[in-house]
């Protein structure tokens, strides 16, 4: 994503999100589908209410989805390929917490 965004990433894409790549989105959902599963599992292991866990989880899910959405379009607009910057240099930072958070030894 920094990547793209110092060269100038690719201009001749839809900014409407209209060609999307189906391999990447099939993949994406795998990994999803991955995290998901995880979190069912401890659910089934505190013996939680699922039916009210799933309802709240897909609840706050959709309302983050939505806003990453509209606020993601606007931010673009605004401020246009510095946003894969932006965006690129927070999932680095966000890696680098994780493998802070967890040492390997």
């Amino acid at each position: 994503m920094v990547w793209e965004g110092r060269s100038g990433g690719d201009d001749d894409e839809d900014a409407d999100g209209e060609e999307i790549q189906v391999v990447p989105v099939i993949i994406l959902s795998f990994a999803t589908s991955i995290d998901a599963f995880a979190v069912g599992v401890g659910f089934g292991l505190i013996e939680s209410p699922i039916l009210f866990a799933a309802l709240v989880i897909g609840i706050v899910s959709f309302a983050f989805s939505l806003f990453g959405i509209f606020s993601g379009k606007r931010l673009h607009a605004i401020l246009g390929h510095r946003m894969d910057i932006i965006g690129g240099i927070i999932l680095l930072l966000i890696g680098f917490n994780i493998l802070l958070g967890h040492p390997l030894w």
